[in-house]
């Protein structure tokens, strides 16, 4: 995406100029965190999602505890793996895809 006016996102036309659509985004966010920011309670601050068990599924403490361990351990896999992406895809100049196409063919 360039920022120039009729602007597209994988070949679809943008209804706005990329201008407008970073002034939307940044009065959103704004406002959102703004609202955060305004809450007294700190359990509602919580950020981004604020509770983690909102449906109640994991009625134990432990369970909980358990859940946000395995939380956290699985983002920060997740990181490492979309970090090892980027680093391959510097290295070859291709991505994951065509990178696992290759290599199997």
């Amino acid at each position: 995406v360039e920022l120039v006016e009729g602007a597209s996102y994988l070949g679809q036309p943008l209804p706005f100029s990329l201008t407008t659509l970073i002034w939307i985004e940044a009065l959103v966010i704004g406002y959102i965190e703004f609202q955060r920011n305004a809450e007294l309670d700190p359990e509602k601050r919580l950020y981004p999602g604020g509770y983690f068990d909102p449906l109640g599924l994991a009625s134990d403490p432990e369970k909980i505890d358990n859940l946000k361990l395995a939380e956290i351990k699985h983002s920060r896999l997740a990181m490492i793996a979309f970090l090892i992406f980027g680093i391959q895809a510097a290295y070859t100049g291709k991505g994951p895809i065509s990178f696992i196409a290759s290599f199997n063919s």
